[in-house]
């Protein structure tokens, strides 16, 4: 059996001293690898995640938001077994996440994703392997929160240990892909700008609002957790903090809608604010309207031309 503690310290080996490793207990605060974050993650047992990636911390609250972010450390590759196939290229690691189900772990050379150009990369990565078939659509992200070893699924009490530990493979990035033979997707996506609520009172969003009344499951610095408008479609449900809506301007500049299960991998805001329509929720009480007029019909048309490649290609 790996200690936790043991497995982050050989995934993060080689990081500079502003670097730390930001872990979980099933997404109930974040800590990182000083001396009370390691005794802590030890000592109790829980729904243990990590970040893929390394970031600066100086004390304070611990966050592993984009632009907190340093060095990528390791490309995962989730639901092999089940959702995703198994790639020819040895990981580093095998940890059995359920019955069945396994997450492949592949050391990287600490590759930069401190700037968009570097994270945009690494994301399109895991993109990729997940459209060639080897990874959840939803496994995306260089602040992508994975399991480690022990962790508890408090659904069914399976808990997750590794089946292959292998910490001296170690990747470059770019040169694994091309073992992979696949390809990185093209990403773009920009960090977005710090917002200037801090307080969730002093947020004015009427669709906050509505969504407060629809009821809400606790919130992070970015983030309130809502139920997914989609949550027939997941294969794991009721999961707490899988879902999030990010009121306007608060702790990140405008709205954001996240969904971690691969299902909800392309929808957005756009899909959000369809969906809230259907609900009753009055879109033109919203300041911001034309903003998110322009990202539905970016939506609309990137859902046409995903029709149109795949009508091509049948």
């Amino acid at each position: 059996m790996v200690a936790r503690s043991e497995f982050l310290s050989a995934v993060f080996d080689g990081r500079e001293f502003d670097e730390h490793a930001v872990f979980s207990p099933n997404f109930k605060g974040k800590y990182v690898d000083n001396e009370r974050g390691l005794r802590l993650l030890d000592s109790h047992d829980d729904g243990w995640l990590y970040c893929v990636s390394s970031v600066r911390w100086h004390g304070g609250r611990v966050h592993s938001r984009l632009r907190d972010l340093r060095r990528a450390y390791v490309l995962p590759l989730d639901d092999i077994g089940t959702k995703s196939r198994a790639p020819s290229v040895e990981p580093s690691y095998i940890l059995e996440t359920s019955e069945g189900n396994y997450q492949y772990g592949y050391l990287l050379e600490p590759y930069d994703v401190s700037n968009d150009r570097g994270a945009n990369y690494y994301d399109g990565c895991l993109r990729a392997m997940a459209e060639a078939g080897y990874n959840d659509q939803g496994c995306i992200g260089a602040h992508r929160m994975i399991k480690m070893p022990g962790a508890i699924n408090h659904k069914n009490k399976f808990v997750t240990r590794v089946t292959k530990w292998s910490p001296e493979l170690r990747y470059s990035l770019k040169k694994l892909m091309k073992q992979f033979g696949v390809k990185a997707q093209r990403v773009s996506r920009k960090s977005a700008a710090e917002g200037h609520v801090s307080d969730l009172r002093n947020v004015k969003d009427p669709l906050y609002d509505w969504l407060v009344e629809r009821g809400v499951k606790g919130h992070n610095d970015t983030f309130v957790y809502i139920t997914c408008p989609w949550e027939f479609e997941h294969s794991s449900r009721g999961v707490v903090s899988g879902t999030g809506y990010s009121p306007l301007d608060y702790g990140v500049e405008g709205r954001q809608f996240k969904c971690m299960h691969g299902h909800c991998a392309q929808r957005g805001m756009a899909e959000l604010l369809q969906w809230a329509a259907t609900q009753g929720f009055d879109v033109s009480g919203l300041d911001d309207l034309e903003v998110l007029h322009n990202r539905l019909l970016r939506s609309a048309m990137r859902g046409y031309n995903n029709r149109r490649t795949t009508a091509t290609t049948v």
